[in-house]
């Protein structure tokens, strides 16, 4: 039986709309780096993110997620374990 994903303790204190970037992601669903999130992404096992914040000079585009994504996310997961 898969172990069911926790929605973070301090999601709880965010708004919907708050934005969450790779390295928060990352953590929630325990990746150690933005590679192995980008294959998370790409094959379904997290949900795709929001937006992509446009490359700066000198600065790797950036990924976002909203709050409300993540937490729905792992709300149907949970929904979807069979017990």
């Amino acid at each position: 039986m898969k172990k069911p994903l926790k929605v973070p303790d301090y999601f709880k204190d965010l708004p919907d709309d708050a934005n969450l970037n790779s390295r928060d992601v990352a953590a929630i669903f325990g990746y150690k780096d933005k590679k192995h999130l980008t294959d998370a992404y790409n094959h379904k096992r997290i949900p795709d993110p929001d937006y992509r914040l446009p490359v700066r000079y000198g600065h790797k585009p950036s990924i976002m997620w909203k709050v409300k994504t993540i937490r729905e996310w792992i709300e149907n997961v949970n929904r979807n374990i069979p017990e």
